[in-house]
C-alpha cells in the first residue's frame, strides 16, 4: 500500500508541476498589465505550490538513486522562502543523501518548520532537524504520530505519521526532544541509543 501510495503522490506531482510551470511563465509574460500587487501574489502562490509539490514528491516517494546535497538544500529553501520570518540552516556534509535518508530529513524539516508559528530557525544536519523560535507549537496529534502513537489519524498527523514508517522501513527511527523554544527531531539507526 505504502509503494502504492507513493507511486501515486509521484503521478500526481508530476502532472501538477508542468501547468504549474506555465503558470508562472505566463505571468512572466504578463509584464505590461496593471496591477502588480495581483500578478505578485499569483506568481508567489504559485511559486509556492511548485516548491511544495516537488518536495512531498521526494518526502511521500523517493527515488532509487542519492539526490544531491545542493539539490535537497534547494527543495526545502524554495519551501521555507514561503514561510515569512523562517530562515534555513542547512548543515548537511557529503556531495549526496541516500533516497530514505533524504526523505526523512527532508519531512522532518517540514514538520518542525511548521512548529515554527511566529518564525524562527530551521537547521537540518546529518541527522537532525531543529526548530528554534519564539512560541513553538507542535500539535499533539503530530508529537502522538512521531513518537508512534496509534491515535486518531488527522490531516496535520499524516505526514509525520508517513515519515516516521519510512524511516522505520530503512531501518531508523525518528527521536523528538523540546524545551522551550527549540524542537529537536533526530534521526537513529534502530540499533544506536536515544540521545
Amino acid at each position: 500500500m505504502t509503494e502504492l501510495a507513493g507511486l501515486v503522490a509521484r503521478r500526481l506531482c508530476h502532472d501538477f508541476a508542468g501547468p504549474i510551470g506555465a503558470i508562472s511563465t505566463a505571468l512572466d509574460l504578463l509584464e505590461d498589465e496593471n496591477n502588480p500587487e495581483i500578478r505578485g501574489l499569483i506568481r508567489d502562490s504559485a511559486r509556492g505550490l511548485a516548491a511544495s509539490l516537488r518536495l512531498y514528491r521526494v518526502i511521500l516517494s523517493p527515488s532509487e538513486a542519492p539526490l544531491a546535497n545542493h539539490e535537497a538544500r534547494h527543495l526545502l529553501a524554495d519551501w521555507v522562502s514561503a514561510r515569512n520570518s523562517v530562515a534555513l540552516d542547512w548543515q548537511v556534509s557529503g556531495e549526496h543523501l541516500a533516497p530514505a535518508r533524504a526523505a526523512t530529513l527532508l519531512g522532518l524539516s517540514l514538520i518542525a518548520c511548521e512548529a515554527l508559528a511566529r518564525g524562527g530557525t530551521l537547521t537540518v544536519g546529518n541527522d537532525y532537524v531543529e526548530a528554534d523560535g519564539p512560541n513553538l507549537r507542535l500539535d499533539r496529534d503530530v508529537h502522538d504520530a512521531i513518537g508512534g502513537g496509534t491515535g486518531a489519524l488527522t490531516p496535520r498527523a499524516a505526514l509525520a505519521r508517513v515519515v516516521v514508517a519510512n524511516a522505520g522501513v530503512d531501518g531508523q527511527r525518528v527521536a523528538l526532544s523540546a524545551v522551550t523554544q527549540t524542537l529537536r527531531l533526530r534521526v537513529h539507526n534502530s540499533g544506536d541509543a536515544a540521545t
